[in-house]
């Protein structure tokens, strides 16, 4: 019976353990946002590359793609990030 305690208890941690792991790396680093550029004075729907900066935490860091842009690196102050 002992031994049947220990591997679910094992079994639990190993659970735990994969659920913390994946919680701090996890893959979804970009999102998309519609938001209002405060430039342009339009809607735009924009990429945003997500750092971490906590455990499980992420900000917005970078626009990595924009509507009013063409493909390619977005050229302009960012100001939609702030």
């Amino acid at each position: 019976m002992a031994i049947i305690l220990y591997v679910f208890l094992a079994g639990v941690l190993i659970a735990w353990l994969a659920f913390f792991y994946f919680v701090n790396h996890w893959p979804l680093k970009v999102v998309e946002h519609n938001v209002f550029c405060p430039v342009h004075k339009t809607p735009a729907k924009i990429s945003f590359v997500r750092s971490k900066v906590s455990f499980g935490a992420y900000m917005p860091t970078n626009v990595s793609s924009c509507s009013l842009f063409p493909q390619g690196q977005v050229s302009c102050e960012k100001q939609c990030m702030k």
